[in-house]
């Protein structure tokens, strides 16, 4: 009996031996799950079961059945997570594990120590906040962190952070606050994305809260049109990037669904500070002439720093624009220098082709001469038709170089210039010597026309000479063709042309001939012969081109039988004598004294005395 009692106690000892051999280590918890790892066991190829005891519990709790290959092959607590600060008290975050065979007769010396997870998830990244259909949205990357349960969006300020919402999952963008435009100091505080772990800890955040954002952009206050072509913006000061606006755009879209925004620049020159509150920028409309006529435009401003845009801000509108005048399609046709005119005047002809002209408009021509401006005349759209042509007569006597001609159409609300054409007169100057003329004038300075050539036109003796220049400005002429003893004048004038049409003449060069009084000795009253039945100065004249013409005739007594001051005579060039007396009896034949004055321009004088022969064939 001894003996089978003795051989059950080996037994149970040899048991409870084996079973204490049961030896593991623990390693600390995995921040991807939240578990610690068993390792390193030495009972292999057995079903074993593992218990598990909180420093605040009195009993094991069966957590898992595992069964080991290796000494190293680890086990993984995958039924409940084990979180620091969470699951256990704070005076003791102890937990206990111990192992045992499956029929429980075998047990592991019991483990313990803190493995509960303390660790905080990385925090996400801000990229920018924005404003979008007139919500705040927030732009943001997720945690690093790979055990995410969810993300926090909270308000950041000094006494903690106020949750907003709760997000299981990444989206982004995400919308902050609604109808911003409505709501602005929804604005006013920084915002902060948290990331929050299975066990509940969240993203640590530093003294320096870096990964903060907040939206300073220039609201909109208001937009007004004045209905003279100007739109208003104001917008808060307080909100234009902290007053370091380094460029600034004003965006538009012609209806509240339209896809195409448009935008225009801000010369931040020209934006008003002076205000408290606001700033103020003043467009121009008639500088955008897509914004006339628009009853449904919306506007927001954007702000730029650098290169990047920093914000978009909310849609003001609709704002209704009242139809801009447009611009006329007009043209100054012609400048032509009257030559024939002893005021040298210029004839200045003007077309306005505008297809739809409107009300609003006003016509201003000015003179450019000299360096200064004069005003010639204004007319308002009033006084005139849609169509029209007017020409007037400017003196331009006195003036020694080309005129330019301006016609501007402005805006008659705030004289915003809509549009202007320019012309130039040609003035024609002149240098030389006894052999040659070198002309030069001034080309003609627009945009009107693709190509312009030039003809220097020479009149002399009744003929007129043309020589086609093409575009040079300058012309050199041989003298030879004058006849030196003709008092006949050379004249120059350049005429403009575009295809084939003259649009501009300049005025005229006059070269008068000073060659000697040709007087003959004799003549013939009733000669068949009509050239040689009159006595006076054979040259060549161009009446006007006389001031003054005297010719006296004297008997052999010395005594005045005849004298004319007439240069023009019947058919002849100067009044010549006819061999009568001033009662009209024809002189008897025999010798006569005579005497003739002749006064040109740019006064040249001619003088001759002497005798002449006055003969009678019956």
């Amino acid at each position: 009996m001894r003996k089978v009692i003795f051989t059950i106690l080996s037994v149970l000892l040899s048991v409870v031996a084996t079973s204490q051999d049961i030896d593991f280590e623990l390693k600390p918890v995995d921040i991807s799950n939240h578990n610690p790892k068993i390792y390193r066991i030495n009972k292999l190829n057995e079903e074993l079961k593992i218990y598990r005891r909180y420093s605040n519990e009195t009993e094991f709790q069966l957590i898992a059945t595992k069964i080991f290959i290796s000494d190293n092959d680890p086990f993984v607590d995958e039924s409940i997570s084990v979180c620091y600060g969470y699951d256990l008290d704070e005076s003791d975050n102890n937990i206990y594990y111990y192992i045992t065979n499956n029929d429980s007769t075998s047990f592991s010396r019991e483990k313990g120590g803190n493995f509960g997870d303390s660790n905080h998830p990385e925090l996400p990244k801000l990229t920018y906040l924005d404003i979008d259909n007139n919500n705040l949205v927030l732009h943001w990357e997720p945690s690093n962190s790979d055990d995410i349960q969810y993300y926090e969006l909270c308000r950041f300020n000094s006494s903690g952070n106020i949750p907003i919402k709760r997000y299981y999952g990444y989206e982004s963008p995400i919308i902050i606050a609604e109808n911003i435009c409505g709501n602005v100091d929804s604005i006013d505080s920084p915002y902060i994305i948290l990331a929050y772990d299975f066990c509940g800890n969240p993203s640590k955040i530093g003294p320096d809260p870096t990964n903060t954002k907040k939206l300073y952009p220039p609201i909109l206050e208001s937009v007004e049109y004045d209905n003279c072509n100007t739109l208003t913006f104001k917008w808060s000061k307080n909100r234009s990037l902290n007053g370091e606006i380094t460029g600034c755009q004003i965006q538009y879209k012609l209806d509240e669904t339209a896809q195409e925004i448009k935008e225009i620049e801000i010369p931040l020159q020209y934006v008003d500070t002076t205000e408290t509150d606001f700033q103020i920028y003043r467009l121009k409309v008639s500088e955008y002439q897509e914004l006339s006529n628009n009853n449904s435009l919306y506007f927001r401003i954007r702000t730029t720093n650098g290169q990047d845009l920093s914000s978009n801000t909310c849609w003001v509108g609709p704002i209704s624009i009242g139809k801009i005048p447009e611009a006329p399609d007009f043209s100054i046709v012609s400048v032509i220098t009257n030559s024939n005119n002893s005021n040298n005047s210029i004839t200045l002809r003007i077309t306005d082709n505008s297809s739809n002209p409107i009300s609003g408009r006003k016509y201003i021509l000015t003179r450019d001469y000299g360096g200064s401006t004069q005003e010639i005349w204004s007319k308002n759209d009033d006084e005139i038709p849609s169509r029209f042509t007017t020409t007037f007569t400017d003196d331009i006597s006195n003036t020694n170089s080309y005129i330019k001609y301006r016609l501007s159409v402005v805006y008659k609300c705030n004289n915003d210039t809509l549009g202007e054409t320019c012309f130039n007169s040609i003035y024609l100057d002149t240098s030389g010597n006894d052999t040659e003329i070198a002309l030069s004038w001034n080309s003609i300075s627009t945009d009107q026309y693709d190509d312009i050539t030039y003809n220097v036109v020479r009149t002399y003796n009744g003929e007129e000479y043309s020589e086609d220049v093409q575009n040079n400005t300058t012309y050199t002429e041989d003298l030879s063709f004058i006849d030196p003893n003709s008092f006949k004048p050379v004249k120059w004038h350049v005429e403009a042309i575009n295809n084939g049409n003259i649009i501009a003449v300049s005025n005229t060069i006059t070269l008068e001939n000073s060659g000697d009084l040709l007087m003959p000795d004799a003549f013939i009253p009733d000669s068949e012969h009509e050239i040689n039945r009159f006595f006076g100065p054979m040259n060549k004249f161009d009446e006007n081109n006389i001031k003054k013409y005297t010719l006296r005739i004297f008997n052999n007594t010395g005594t005045l039988i005849w004298s004319t001051d007439n240069y023009s005579y019947d058919d002849l060039e100067i009044s010549r004598w006819n061999g009568n007396d001033f009662r009209g009896q024809p002189c008897v034949r025999g010798t006569y004294i005579y005497e003739v004055y002749v006064e040109l321009d740019e006064n040249i004088t001619r003088t001759a005395r002497g005798t002449v022969t006055l003969i009678r064939n019956n």
